[in-house]
């Protein structure tokens, strides 16, 4: 099954609030629990980001948090003989664990996959918003959002930025130059899913915009 990423604004939001379950219950608990959201003006996206990318698989995303784990697990030694097959199995056996595991890359690897959006807000770590939500005019419905902070998404890719030793991500390389960059990577799935993150991440911050998976 495929994932993408699509950067939405406010002009959105204020259009979805009142008939999208799932973008009310976010808007309601950041305006609950978050006291930066009533200062923060939330942006536009630009043409090509609104329009989204494709991120892959979601294994593909598996890959990257792979990574991140092995490299907290034991640093850039633990990733000398790596596969990108290794990093997935990282992900998976990360997520079978019981009790569950805890990482210091809590907004790339604590949040879902297919219910997930990163605000540009200062969130100590990611939360899901669950249960129901009535709208008015409307039945009551089941709500279920992983809400993620893309300002420290972007600190944990810039971490893993000295360990992937990519250029640039997406927004700052050509197309082609970035293409070219994945390919001759030793984990182009890694790379690549890296590069559009990363880019998406830094956009989210500057432009004070919201990344929402699809």
């Amino acid at each position: 099954m495929g994932l993408d990423v699509v950067m939405i604004g406010l002009d959105e939001i204020k259009e979805n609030v009142k008939t999208d379950a799932q973008v009310a219950a976010m808007v309601k608990w950041l305006q609950e629990n978050v006291p930066e959201t009533h200062t923060t003006h939330i942006g536009q996206p630009s043409g090509r980001m609104s329009e989204g990318d494709r991120v892959g698989l979601y294994s593909d995303l598996h890959v990257l948090r792979g990574l991140a784990l092995r490299f907290e697990r034991g640093g850039t030694a633990a990733l000398a003989d790596a596969t990108e097959e290794d990093l997935q199995g990282e992900t998976d056996r990360f997520y079978d664990t019981e009790p569950p595991l805890t990482t210091r890359f809590l907004n790339l690897v604590n949040h879902s996959d297919c219910d997930g959006v990163y605000v540009p807000l200062p969130l100590r770590e990611p939360v899901t918003v669950s249960g129901t939500l009535k709208l008015p005019g409307a039945d009551e419905e089941a709500v279920n959002v992983s809400i993620g902070s893309s300002e420290g998404l972007l600190d944990e890719l810039d971490e893993l930025a000295l360990v992937l030793a990519m250029p640039g991500d997406r927004g700052s390389l050509s197309e082609k130059h970035f293409e070219q960059a994945v390919a001759d990577h030793r984990w182009p799935t890694a790379a690549y899913v890296w590069g559009l993150l990363h880019w998406y991440a830094r956009e989210s911050v500057r432009a004070k915009t919201l990344i929402v998976f699809c």
